[in-house]
C-alpha cells in the first residue's frame, strides 16, 4: 500500500474505500513489477560480473605476452 501512495498518490481513504477485490489486484500488480524490476537489476549485476570477468581475462592475457 505504502507504493501506491507514494508512487501512484493514491490516498490511504482511496485505497481503505476500495472494494477488497479491487484493492488486492492494485497490490498484485505492484508486486508483480517489484518482482520484475528485482529481475531485471540482478541480471543486470549478473551481466556487469560477467564483463568484469572478461575485462581481468583480457588484462591477464595482455601482461602475459
Amino acid at each position: 500500500m505504502f507504493t501506491l501512495v507514494h508512487q501512484y498518490k493514491y490516498t490511504l481513504t482511496e485505497l481503505e474505500n476500495m472494494i477488497p477485490w479491487e484493492r488486492d489486484m492494485y497490490i498484485g500488480m505492484v508486486n508483480s513489477w517489484a518482482k520484475e524490476e528485482t529481475e531485471k537489476l540482478k541480471q543486470k549485476n549478473v551481466e556487469a560480473q560477467q564483463d568484469m570477468q572478461r575485462m581481468v581475462k583480457s588484462l591477464r592475457t595482455k601482461k602475459r605476452r
